[in-house]
């Protein structure tokens, strides 16, 4: 696992502007490691939704690694959007963002 994994599968909660210049700095350490799975096939992408990370760090993790979008979990088999949709903490500010960030791949992504 990268430092980027560790940050992104993390549930502290860290202010959102904190949160988002933590995961620039560490893609700038480490450009390729938003598109690398860890031992359990995770993307970082796929943890910090399910870590409830604020928008603004989802972002730059989609940014770095838009594919990621539309990668199902290795470990659970949902795309990104669903696992931040899944429990009683979800936030639906992410989830719809998650969405519109590439419709039309995340259709083709669903089984």
């Amino acid at each position: 696992r990268t430092p980027l994994h560790h940050f992104a599968a993390s549930n502290k909660t860290v202010d959102e502007a904190v949160a988002s210049a933590a995961v620039r700095t560490l893609l700038a350490l480490s450009p390729g490691s938003a598109s690398s799975k860890d031992r359990s096939g995770r993307l970082p992408l796929s943890l910090a939704v399910e870590s409830r990370r604020p928008w603004g760090s989802v972002r730059a993790l989609f940014l770095a690694s838009p594919s990621a979008v539309t990668t199902p979990d290795d470990s659970t088999g949902m795309l990104p959007f669903m696992t931040a949709a899944a429990g009683d903490r979800a936030d639906v500010n992410v989830i719809f963002r998650l969405i519109r960030e590439n419709p039309l791949e995340i259709m083709r992504g669903i089984p």
